[in-house]
């Protein structure tokens, strides 16, 4: 008889990892690269909204929970998720990810001043993307999209880093 099933313990991370690509990556911000090399890395220095685990199913990162009709994360015209971040999370720099980070990525994606590589689903629709307070950000599209879940805010940019530089 084969052995009970156990629970996998978590893996503990230490030491150092090296990465070697044939190509120095273009970029590290998003918005401005498609080359592979920059996606293979930006896992280590971005973070999504939420990813999707080996069976396709949402699973929180920088949120609590995935928005929904149930937790009242998704309304019920589908035109408005509201997206509850946890509280626990920091930049490298140890400042707190906020929901400002997120309208300050939605702002730089938008910006006539700006050249991003593309600006879907953002251009044709997001109508807003509002910090109802630090960690509630509410994103308002003008119709019901489907494939938000899968397509806004994949990763955030730090506002207090790069807004500076940017202006």
């Amino acid at each position: 008889e084969p052995p009970a099933p156990t629970e996998p313990t978590a893996p503990t991370f230490r030491g150092t990892a090296t990465i070697t690509f044939v190509q120095e990556p273009d970029n590290l911000n998003p918005m401005y690269t498609s080359m592979s090399f920059s996606g293979y890395l930006r896992p280590f220095y971005l973070k999504p909204s939420w990813d999707f685990d080996e069976n396709g199913k949402p699973v929180p990162v920088l949120a609590k929970e995935i928005p929904s009709l149930e937790n009242g994360g998704l309304s019920a015209d589908g035109k408005t998720v509201t997206i509850k971040l946890r509280d626990d999370i920091t930049w490298s720099d140890g400042e707190p990810l906020t929901a400002d980070d997120y309208v300050f990525t939605y702002e730089m994606i938008m910006s006539e001043k700006n050249v991003p590589i593309g600006r879907y689903p953002y251009e044709e629709y997001v109508v807003s993307v509002v910090a109802q307070d630090p960690t509630t950000v509410v994103i308002t599209f003008n119709k019901p999209f489907a494939a938000w879940l899968t397509s806004v805010f994949y990763w955030v940019l730090p506002k207090h880093v790069l807004q500076p530089v940017f202006e």
